[in-house]
């Protein structure tokens, strides 16, 4: 695996590159092509999207009302914080694929 790659501006300032390089064949002749790319507003973008999951981890594990995630496909659960885990009565790994029909969560006995 490749370390990360960085440019320099004309500025001196550091910047984060990627690297495609192909190989052409011409009779007789190889060339290789390099195109670099800045992936400075990529890269920032990652990391702008990593923090806010972890601030939205932080709250909705800490939360204490009862909730989970569920796919709007199927109805299966993603995840559910601790609150919801203890309203149900089951574990993470019970939960999680599975849906509220098929636990009988909701059934009224």
């Amino acid at each position: 695996m490749l370390g990360n790659l960085y440019a320099l501006r004309t500025s001196g300032e550091e910047f984060p590159i990627e690297a495609s390089i192909s190989q052409v064949e011409l009779p007789g002749k190889q060339f290789y092509t390099v195109i670099l790319r800045d992936v400075t507003t990529r890269k920032l973008a990652i990391d702008e999207l990593r923090e806010s999951e972890e601030r939205f981890s932080k709250a909705f594990r800490a939360n204490p009302q009862p909730m989970s995630l569920t796919a709007m496909a199927d109805g299966r659960y993603i995840d559910a914080n601790p609150s919801f885990l203890a309203m149900s009565g089951y574990t993470r790994d019970e939960l999680i694929g599975r849906t509220s029909l098929s636990l009988r969560i909701w059934d009224e006995a």
